[in-house]
């Protein structure tokens, strides 16, 4: 995921009450897109729970996996949306 996707989620956490509720309101969308779209509510939650942990890691440099442990980690998750479906 490009990192100038998550730039306002990061001014979220230090730009006051309006940011953060704008914030809010792009993951309620977010939630909501992923379970309108088929998905058990469970598996929609953990997956987007998943990518946001994975994206800090990417993001922050925080021991993020690398080639082939991220191209492994994508597939397990494409696979719990396909089998959540």
């Amino acid at each position: 995921m490009p990192t100038a996707r998550w730039a306002p989620g990061l001014a979220g956490l230090s730009g006051g009450p309006e940011v953060l509720a704008a914030l809010r309101r792009y993951y309620e969308t977010w939630q909501r897109r992923l379970a309108d779209d088929g998905l058990d509510p469970a598996t929609a939650t953990l997956v987007r729970l998943a990518v946001d942990g994975w994206w800090m890691a990417r993001l922050l440099n925080l021991a993020p996996p690398a080639d082939d442990l991220h191209r492994e980690i994508r597939a397990r998750l494409t696979a719990m949306i396909e089998e959540g479906a």
